[in-house]
């Protein structure tokens, strides 16, 4: 892939907003397909070190060096260290552009198309980059103000079988109500957006399952790009990561591996996706009434199945249900907090340790 200034200022940044366990990670996987697509996993670069950076030109070694530093210093998710080469040879590929005198935004492109190697495959030709993101959907209005251009999918899965997906993957307690007012809070935002229409799509996870290729002609569409059949080959798409971590992190490939493919695991088989939009008597009716209360309002606005409401339904709540609550409420303002802080503010809680429970990626 030929590399100028211009090609990387005139790159597309676009972006999936979710919640965990909504089938993000397959979504990553099949837009990773196309040949002019880039997908991020959960690393929001532009914007954790926009604050420090945003006037910056990356014109010497040290300026690269420094924001390495920052990066893998501050990086959200612990497995995207192996899916970028290792932080001094890193260094050693991005130094060679800097005679482009690249500003932040071109920059970031460039380091952006190093993740699986994908700057040196030369099937690809990427005109777009999308971050796949959990912790930003707090901040869609001020990232919209910020660029008018970048399009946003909103993947929406319904809250009984994300609960329970989240229950038992391990995120999080295992309180139907903790579980409910986080799925609650991380979908408020995609109700009545405060951004043009022109500039969202709206995805469920259920349709995706269902008809993956009717899904992904819809987005191709959104973003203006030719739909390729080579995108419905996510399992390809996921061997070619696994190689780019054999090739490049061979001393932990291991442990690595075994992470990597747990994650992977489940968005690989049909048979396992098709399972997932059935919660098979999971919940008790008790359960059930209070999800429906919790989320009765976003439930109504995405037209998923919803039940009538009874004052009764109030009195199902036992104290440990609203210490829960709290719970969540708080986790989901301190969530907020931290990925709209300063970078100077972020990095002083990592230091301090305040908030290590963001590299279990248990909470959020």
């Amino acid at each position: 892939m030929k590399i100028t200034k211009e090609k990387l200022n005139r790159i597309e940044n676009h972006y999936i907003l979710t919640k965990n366990r909504s089938g993000s990670t397959l979504l990553n996987l099949l837009l990773q397909g196309h040949s002019e697509i880039q997908t991020i996993h959960e690393e929001n670069t532009y914007w954790l070190l926009y604050s420090k950076y945003s006037n910056v030109i990356f014109n010497s070694e040290e300026v690269i060096s420094q924001f390495l530093k920052d990066f893998f210093f501050t990086i959200n998710v612990d497995a995207n260290r192996v899916m970028l080469f290792a932080k001094t040879e890193m260094l050693s590929k991005l130094k060679k552009y800097i005679r482009l005198n690249l500003k932040y935004r071109e920059f970031i492109n460039l380091f952006q198309l190093h993740y699986f190697g994908t700057i040196y495959n030369e099937k690809k030709d990427i005109r777009i980059i999308i971050n796949k993101e959990l912790n930003f959907s707090s901040m869609l209005s001020k990232m919209h103000h910020h660029n008018m251009d970048s399009k946003y999918v909103f993947l929406i899965r319904d809250c009984y079988t994300n609960i329970r997906s989240s229950i038992e993957a391990g995120m999080g307690s295992k309180n139907i109500v903790f579980q409910s007012v986080t799925w609650k809070r991380k979908n408020k935002y995609f109700v009545n957006p405060d951004i043009p229409k022109a500039n969202y799509h709206i995805l469920f996870f259920e349709d995706l399952i269902n008809n993956k290729e009717r899904e992904l002609k819809k987005i191709c569409n959104f973003f203006k790009v030719t739909f390729e059949s080579a995108m419905l080959n996510n399992k390809s798409t996921f061997e070619g990561f696994r190689n780019f971590i054999t090739n490049n992190h061979y001393d932990n490939y291991e442990a690595v591996n075994h992470l990597f493919e747990k994650q992977h695991k489940s968005s690989l088989s049909n048979e396992s996706l098709k399972s997932k939009i059935s919660i098979d008597h999971y919940f008790s009716n008790k359960d059930l009434r209070k999800i429906n209360l919790i989320c009765y309002k976003e439930l109504n606005y995405f037209g998923y199945l919803i039940r009538k409401r009874h004052l009764s339904d109030f009195f199902l709540f036992t104290p440990v249900d609203i210490f829960y609550l709290i719970l969540a409420y708080q986790n989901s303002l301190i969530t907020n907090f931290y990925f709209s802080s300063q970078f100077g503010m972020r990095k002083l809680l990592r230091m301090v340790n305040v908030f290590s429970f963001f590299r279990s990626k248990k909470v959020g």
